[in-house]
């Protein structure tokens, strides 16, 4: 065989790989609201939690529109604390474990109040606290379930803790560690599909395993 056609076949073999393994466009979107209440118990194991904070609908990221009227509450409880701290101004750790539920309606989607439209644990999370009156709080989701309807009005088939991430924006009450929640939003997005590096080796493997062998019949 000429080397001009083992070139032209690698090629093609390199072409097909990447269009075989190329991942579909997937969708991201993030349940947002605002109002409801958080506390923060700075002990060992200490935890923060999220009651009744508001959900008010459901953002495309892809589309960068709101596409989705919600009617909903969002609670947690974080981990574990791993790390405190004596202060207001402070970052503290959080292990796994946990839970995250949002419950309420989609007029959108045609959703009754009371469903469940998702829930999860947490795999990590951390916060901080200023003594300006103001903190943070965000964690990476694992065994996440979404209602089976938004996953498949949004093509949502195969969630990954690595791609969902909750964060929170609070102010402080005048009893320390706890106050009111400022905005809230729970951002879920469709898992990567293995890489095609690795179908793309495959590919090119075999296909000069079956060029050497024509080479040397």
């Amino acid at each position: 065989m000429k080397p001009t056609k083992i070139l032209t076949g690698l090629a093609v073999a390199f072409l097909l790989a990447c269009f075989v393994g190329m991942p579909a466009m997937a969708d991201t979107i993030s349940f947002d609201g605002f109002g409801g209440s958080f506390s923060f118990t700075n002990t060992s194991p200490g935890s923060l939690s999220v009651t009744n904070a508001g959900v008010s609908y459901i953002f495309d990221q892809v589309t960068g529109a709101v596409d989705s009227t919600v009617s909903g509450t969002l609670n947690l409880t974080s981990g574990s604390a791993s790390s405190t701290c004596a202060t207001s101004n402070c970052t503290v750790s959080f292990d796994a474990g946990g839970s995250l539920t949002i419950v309420g309606s989609d007029s959108t989607l045609g959703i009754s109040s009371g469903t469940t439209l998702l829930s999860a644990t947490f795999a990590d999370g951390s916060a901080t606290f200023s003594s300006s009156g103001s903190g943070t709080f965000s964690g990476d989701l694992a065994d996440i379930q979404l209602n089976s309807i938004i996953a498949n009005s949004y093509g949502l088939t195969g969630l990954s803790g690595s791609d969902a991430e909750t964060e929170f924006s609070v102010s402080f009450g005048s009893s320390g560690f706890s106050g009111a929640v400022g905005t809230s939003g729970v951002t879920i997005a469709e898992a990567p599909e293995p890489s095609s590096l690795s179908l793309l080796a495959l590919v090119l493997l075999g296909g000069l395993l079956f060029m050497r062998k024509k080479v040397f019949a």
